[in-house]
């Protein structure tokens, strides 16, 4: 076959003459844009505005080895595959400006990534360019520096071109290193100025010419402070400039040139969302009881907090953060209180508004001591606050009359919406009203375009129903509220908020609007100034886009029913600096992770319990609750096992998840392989059956005991202890041994899926054990005396599922070994200081 070569004449936009000033440098993909093809066969696709001008930018910082950021407008970084062919492509006709270094770098915890790369070289259908054969093969980077081929490049003898880095504690060995030309870094909203400095030690080690950052819109912290501080040559985009740079692509799509489901335009909807502006409309909750009692209660906490300030009471403090949080927690309810209440009370690990209530009380009268006159106030304040909750509970007033009729309007005109709780406690307390009172079918409201979500599980909810036309939050968001008020996976954002949260609110959405000026075009004509002095250049970019204006820069906010909730004499800052608390030390019993430690024991309802000191060979330690259950790994046997946190001896190896011991091994590999395709069905079957599971046992008020007794009348001869009932319940034991208890299980709690699908379910289980039992076969090179020996071995195999590809690498973020060197009993602890991993003595905190 004859070899097909693009023309050496310019044929380019506006945009692309611009960075590509000398016509011989122009890469082979980009002439292919240009004629609207991204293969020689001649199959039309097109690749809209944004990718292009992503595409611009990273060329025209490889071709001057200047580092840059490109700020993506979605959070689906669709843009990294493309650029990393387009730097390779690059490469390919400039080899003597890179001294034969031929390799580019991903730095990238996804796993979707490596898909993204393959399926974008392979649907190109490039065949006919030799360049295609040295630019596909992908590998992994291991943790000893060398690499991992993927699966279907295994017999193949071709070496690999492109490498994917899941973390820092990854990175190519020095010989490797030598024949990197870029490095091209998704940098998450957790990347901090410690990994970039550990990074950027290692590419001046290494010699390495040019590094690329990618960063998801909204800005993360760290990339922003760099912009402003450093000038660092960025790109990015503004609704204004989002939409000038989007009209073609809009009116291409309406023509019918291209559809969505073409390559490179998945992304489409989100980009249309940003440059229409997403409309934020602010719902309050028309109860004129609530909002006057609300706004008075909002009012005592910052009387109460000024006052404890001043004289340094500290127990003072204590009571107000505990106070607001109780507010928060009756605020944030979007079912009938009785409901959460049920709910609440029947979980493991979280608390009731009226037990937190009594808590408070109690707080309040232990107070006298030191402070008479301010105990006297707080057990006003605390009075308040339950008038509110009895009111509530009587007359069933709150969110979700105002939730019910959006559902009807929404139903009536055919709109797809999702509604966000707070927590998947008050989204499970919203769905029983509906069922119960309401009649209404959550599965049918799915098939209906109705869907029902948590803070903590929006992206996979929005990555499995796709774009929608309204999101419905559950109040003023205290967390991730940077993410969620930018989402622009919905065209609308609906935010219910009684007239107390609106100060709040108001304040936020202006800050993250301002917080879009650092896309102005003449902030960016001068930073990329740094890499061309074109006149051309600059002048262009100032007076781009001609026809904007403030107005589209900004998100339109509407209020319906406007009504401005006056908060007295207070600021906006003093109003901030107590609202974003960690929830850890306003509510502490109400962790947002599931922890079901006292399962076998009755519910502790004090503020302290007795726990254990920790201490670890690195010089950290932990506090965890004696009857703690905790996962600890045999080096000998290569298995993990489950024991309370008082048996651990010394030289017992703990398994800590995110630095500590509240999310299990199961919980880390669900959360990393959820989002592949091939896993959707066996994550689907996993999590039904342990709601199934949870639910079953809440509604009959069973033990482990009970539900052993029960699992025996049916016929099962397994398990022995309650305890293995129990760490099924903790998740820390994907299910089952003897498949059939699925079934049996499903036959004692009525639930129909588990009766018909056991098989399937039991399936599902038996596919990620298998993943378990592989990581913890690898374990062994993540405790700290064997990762030394390890490093220094040969490149070794640390595959841990070959279907997916997954290994060791992909866990190193979130999962480490600690030794123990001793365990001590500490008394009563404060329930908010366990679980979080310390340097002793002259260290500092771990977790930043």
């Amino acid at each position: 076959m004859n070899h097909f070569y693009p023309p050496k004449y310019p044929f380019t936009s506006e945009w692309e003459e611009i960075f590509t000033e000398i016509p011989e440098n122009r890469s082979r993909v980009v002439w292919i844009q240009s004629q609207k093809f991204l293969n020689v066969t001649g199959q039309p696709i097109y690749l809209n505005a944004i990718n292009r001008q992503s595409i611009s930018f990273y060329k025209c910082c490889l071709r001057h080895q200047k580092e840059g950021v490109l700020v993506y407008p979605t959070r689906d970084l669709s843009i990294t595959s493309l650029l990393a062919l387009e730097g390779m492509y690059y490469n390919y006709d400039n080899k003597q400006r890179f001294n034969g270094r031929d390799k580019i770098l991903i730095i990238s915890s996804r796993l979707s990534l490596r898909n993204e790369i393959r399926d974008c070289f392979k649907m190109l259908k490039a065949g006919s360019l030799p360049i295609y054969y040295e630019l596909f093969p992908v590998a992994r980077i291991t943790s000893n520096g060398g690499f991992n081929r993927f699966s279907d490049l295994k017999k193949t003898k071709v070496e690999p071109k492109v490498y994917i880095s899941p973390n820092l504690d990854a990175l190519p060995a020095k010989n490797l290193a030598e024949q990197i030309f870029s490095v091209i870094v998704e940098a998450d909203p957790f990347w901090n100025s410690d990994k970039d400095k550990e990074l950027r030690n290692w590419i001046t080690g290494s010699n390495i010419p040019h590094l690329f950052w990618i960063a998801a819109d909204p800005t993360p912290p760290h990339f922003y402070n760099l912009i402003e501080s450093r000038l660092l040559p960025y790109w990015g985009w503004n609704a204004g400039e989002l939409k000038a740079d989007s009209q073609f692509d809009e009116s291409s799509l309406k023509a019918g040139d291209f559809d969505l489901n073409q390559l490179f335009c998945q992304n489409f909807g989100e980009i249309q969302n940003k440059f229409s502006g997403i409309i934020k409309v602010i719902v309050p909750v028309k109860e004129d009881h609530l909002n006057k009692e609300f706004r008075k209660c909002r009012k005592i906490y910052f009387q109460l907090l000024e006052s404890a300030r001043k004289n340094r009471l500290n127990s003072g403090i204590s009571f107000a953060h505990r106070y607001i949080g109780c507010i928060n927690a009756l605020e944030e309810t979007i079912s009938p209180l009785s409901y959460s209440e049920k709910h609440l009370e029947g979980r493991w690990g979280y608390t009731s508004a009226i037990r937190s209530l009594k808590i408070l009380a109690s707080q309040a009268e232990s107070i006298k001591k030191e402070s008479p006159f301010f105990s006297t106030y707080a057990i006003d304040a605390v009075d308040r606050l339950n008038d509110i909750y009895h009111y509530m509970l009587e007359k069933k007033n709150g969110k979700y009359l105002v939730i019910l009729e959006i559902i009807n309007e929404a139903l009536q005109n055919n709109k797809k919406i999702v509604i966000i709780a707070k927590n998947g406690i008050y989204r499970l307390a919203l769905e029983d009203y509906l069922i119960e009172e309401k009649n209404l079918n959550i599965l049918e409201l799915n098939e209906k375009g109705i869907y029902f979500s948590s803070m903590d599980d929006i992206s996979r909810a929005f990555n499995e129903i796709g774009a929608v036309t309204t999101c419905i939050l559950y109040g003023c968001p205290r967390y991730y509220n940077n993410f969620i008020l930018s989402l622009a996976k919905a065209e609308r954002l609906g935010i219910i908020v009684y007239e107390s949260e609106i100060p709040f609110l108001m304040t936020m959405l202006n800050v993250i609007d301002d917080n879009k000026n650092i896309f102005s075009s003449e902030k960016k004509g001068k930073s990329i100034s740094d890499i061309l002095s074109s006149q051309r250049l600059i002048n262009y970019i100032l007076n781009y886009p001609l026809n904007s204006s403030k107005q589209d820069l900004r998100s339109k906010i509407i209020t319906i029913c406007p009504t401005d909730a006056q908060m007295g004499d207070f600021t906006y800052d003093s109003i901030m600096s107590d609202f974003f608390m960690e929830e850890l030390d306003i509510e502490n019993e109400c962790a947002e992770d599931f922890d079901i430690d006292d399962v076998l024991s009755e519910k502790d309802n004090r503020n302290t319990v007795p726990a254990i000191k920790v201490s670890f060979s690195s010089g950290k330690s932990i506090l965890l609750r004696a009857n703690k259950q905790v996962q600890v790994f045999d080096s000998i046997r290569k298995k993990v096992n489950d024991i309370t946190a008082s048996s651990l001896v010394k030289n017992n190896i703990l398994i800590l998840v995110e630095n500590s011991t509240k999310k299990t091994i199961v919980s880390s590999i669900i959360s990393k392989v959820r989002s592949d395709p091939k896993m959707t069905t066996v994550i689907f079957y996993q999590k039904y059956w342990i709601k199934c599971l949870r639910d079953g046992v809440f509604e009959h008020n069973d033990t482990p005991n009970t539900l052993l007794e029960k699992l025996r009348e049916k016929g099962a001869k397994s398990p022995e202890t309650p305890t293995a009932v129990y760490l099924w319940l903790k998740e820390a034991v994907l299910g089952p041994q003897d498949p059939e208890n699925i079934r049996r299980i499903g036959e004692i709690y009525n639930k129909e899926l588990l009766i018909r699908d056991w098989k399937l379910v039991a399936a599902a289980i038996k596919r990620l054990r298998g993943i378990h039992r592989g990581l913890a076969r690898k374990l062994y090179h993540l405790i700290p005396e064997a990762a030394i020996e390890y490093e220094n071995q040969e490149s070794e195999n640390t595959i841990i599922d070959e279907e997916l590809e997954l290994s060791l690498e992909d866990f190193r973020n979130s999962i480490s070994l600690e030794i123990v060197t001793s365990c001590e009993k500490v008394g009563e602890i404060p329930i908010s200081q366990l679980d979080k991993l310390n340097f002793d003595a002259h260290g500092k905190n771990d977790n930043k």
